[in-house]
């Protein structure tokens, strides 16, 4: 078990003293938000919003299932725990934060079914509430778990724990993660030579 530390003051904290194991979660937080505006685009615009919103935020919705089987069960499953047993005193934020990530799921699932109902009125209404619920809470998530558990970790891990943390998430988000060669249309060889002319 790793010797449990107490993280300086703010003012006191040296920088980070190696390359940091959430660099790949950071990048997910990057995308996710890119995606995160495309549906407030699509809330912000006051007509069509039902005829538009299966076919525009369906493949969003995709996106965001595949993040949390891979991205926040890691989190649950691996890092939490890890932080929680390193770092006693950031327990309770942890507990917030995978509160939050029971709260998306169940908000990503009711998307997912408003999505599939044909559009109306009550769907539609109900529907924007979702999504501004999932959109809200989703940004929050992300900002706290960024300056609460990233950048704290980054500074009290040293090199070796750092090594080790990222080579467990690695590992654990691929074989969570789909292979490429399993969705990947098989390739024909290339020619071995000119074909001959005929005479």
């Amino acid at each position: 078990m790793m010797t449990r530390r107490t993280p300086a003051p703010a003012a006191h904290r040296p920088p980070p003293r190696h390359v940091s194991p959430f660099a790949g979660f950071r990048s997910d937080h990057a995308r996710v938000l890119s995606h995160l505006d495309t549906i407030e685009t699509e809330l912000s615009r006051a007509r069509g919003f039902g005829a538009r919103a299966s076919a525009t935020l369906g493949p969003v919705v995709e996106v965001f299932a595949r993040q949390f089987a891979t991205h926040m069960t890691a989190e649950d499953a691996l890092l939490y725990p890890w932080l929680g047993e390193t770092l006693p005193e950031s327990r309770i934020t942890l507990e917030a934060l995978g509160a939050d990530h029971s709260e998306l799921r169940s908000l990503l699932s009711g998307i997912a079914q408003g999505l599939a109902q044909r559009a109306g009125r009550k769907r539609d209404e109900q529907l924007r509430v979702q999504l501004r619920d999932f959109v809200d809470l989703l940004r929050l998530h992300i900002r706290r778990e960024e300056s609460a558990v990233f950048e704290v970790a980054d500074r009290i891990l040293s090199p070796t724990e750092a090594r080790e943390l990222a080579r467990r998430l690695q590992h654990f988000v691929s074989v969570l993660s789909p292979s490429p060669t399993t969705t990947r249309r098989a390739r024909k060889p290339a020619a071995t030579g000119p074909r001959e002319r005929k005479s």
